[in-house]
């Protein structure tokens, strides 16, 4: 099980992705969320083989060239994310065991 309160950081795609130059860069997909919750329940293998339920929220944008910070909180039935950028939320999502 992971510590309470694991966090990461990583930078997701380039500054210079935008459109045309000049534009701001365009919003990553809903992936990149997907991937952070695929990334967690990797480390948790006694997840992996119960069916789970995932929530994830997207409470504001992820954009090319962000540096996201991914905080994480596990427990017996599942864990919380959340993804930041500049110390703002932009992602939450839980999972947990169904029927937990």
């Amino acid at each position: 099980m992971s510590p309470p309160g694991t966090v990461c950081a990583k930078t997701v795609g380039s500054k210079n992705s935008g459109p045309r130059s000049g534009h701001a860069a365009p919003p990553v997909s809903t992936v990149a969320p997907s991937e952070a919750v695929e990334e967690a329940l990797a480390r948790r293998p006694e997840v992996r083989d119960q069916p789970y339920r995932a929530i994830v929220e997207h409470v504001g944008p992820i954009l090319a060239g962000d540096t996201v910070t991914m905080r994480q909180e596990s427990s017996d039935s599942g864990l919380f994310l959340q993804l930041d950028v500049a110390g703002a939320a932009r992602t939450l999502a839980s999972v947990a065991r169904m029927g937990a």
